[in-house]
């Protein structure tokens, strides 16, 4: 399995790891059973919980530099799951960067009258 690590931070929340060759099918979900760490300069998916034999593993992706607007969606289909392979805090910055672009709009819109 083959990761790389990409040495830019999350708001200041720490390293992106992000998967290529194998560790890239490791799929998504919105409840995963697993996650990566780095360990010694090595990158790491470790277990949340036991798994069971033939079950797949899972972690969230928690994409954080999307499009506002861009469609990420999610089909893992777990008990509340968010719909999105965006992490909560990019959900929010996409909904208020849409938000100001139609205030902006509305603004230009009420002073064209």
């Amino acid at each position: 399995m083959n990761v790389i690590v990409k040495s830019s931070s999350l708001h200041g929340a720490g390293v992106i790891i992000d998967g290529f060759g194998t560790a890239a099918f490791v799929n998504h979900c919105c409840d995963p059973n697993c996650e990566t760490d780095e360990i010694r300069r090595r990158i790491w998916i470790i277990a949340l919980r036991d798994i069971e034999a033939g079950e797949e593993l899972t972690y969230d992706y928690n994409l954080y530099d999307g499009e506002p607007g861009e469609d990420a969606a999610c089909y893992c289909g777990v008990k509340g799951c968010r719909g999105t392979m965006f992490s909560e805090e990019e959900v929010a910055r996409q909904k208020r960067i849409l938000l100001r672009r139609k205030q902006k709009k509305a603004r230009m819109k009420s002073h064209r009258r």
